[in-house]
């Protein structure tokens, strides 16, 4: 839900909204795909295990926004994007 409204609006606020819900729900995927992700491990092995899931984790972490800040780049970036939603005029009063 939180990605829909990201994509479907260019509001800053709406985004904003669609960024917690999406946070939310990571915050509540974590756990579930950690337990999943160490659930066949022997109990000797879970320590390395949980390590190595983390520390993909946290390079994913750092490296997803590089990269979507080179893909945005090319794309042509989303300044244009605000700038046409804020450079449009008013509507007329009715």
């Amino acid at each position: 839900m939180g990605f829909l409204l990201v994509f479907a609006t260019a509001s800053p606020v709406v985004v904003t909204v669609g960024a917690v819900f999406t946070g939310f729900g990571t915050g509540m995927l974590l756990p579930t795909l950690l337990t999943w992700a160490v659930n066949r491990l022997t109990f000797d092995q879970r320590g390395r295990g949980t390590g190595l899931w983390t520390g993909t984790l946290f390079l994913g972490e750092f490296v997803c926004p590089l990269a979507l800040a080179a893909i945005g780049t090319g794309a042509g970036g989303s300044k244009a994007r605000w700038r046409s939603s804020a450079s449009r005029p008013p509507s007329p009063a009715s």
